[in-house]
């Protein structure tokens, strides 16, 4: 039986911010999709609210998006968001294919 699991995570910044987001992606993504353990990682922007950001991620084990979310990478684009969130980054599901 297989660990692997895809999620779900949001977050929001503040009006005008929506750039400096862009930017703190552009630099973690490639990092982490480059990471042991993970199958895809994507991050999206919605296209009614620009301010609103989402993570489409598939890992192989919950361990790995432990290590993933303890990355000097991670850990830097955090620092970038942090202080222009709107609301927190939350993981709002984590899902599995049916079929």
């Amino acid at each position: 039986m297989s660990n692997d699991f895809h999620l779900i995570a949001s977050f929001k910044v503040r009006p005008g911010q929506e750039a400096t987001a862009i930017e703190a992606l552009k630099l973690c993504a490639p990092l982490s999709r480059a990471e042991a353990g993970c199958h895809s990682y994507v991050p999206h922007q919605d296209l009614a609210d620009p301010t609103q950001f989402y993570f489409i991620e598939h890992w192989a084990s919950q361990q790995d998006l432990d290590e993933h979310m303890q990355s000097p990478h991670f850990k830097a684009m955090m620092a970038t968001l942090e202080p222009i969130l709107a609301a927190p980054l939350a993981i709002v599901t984590q899902i599995n294919p049916v079929i």
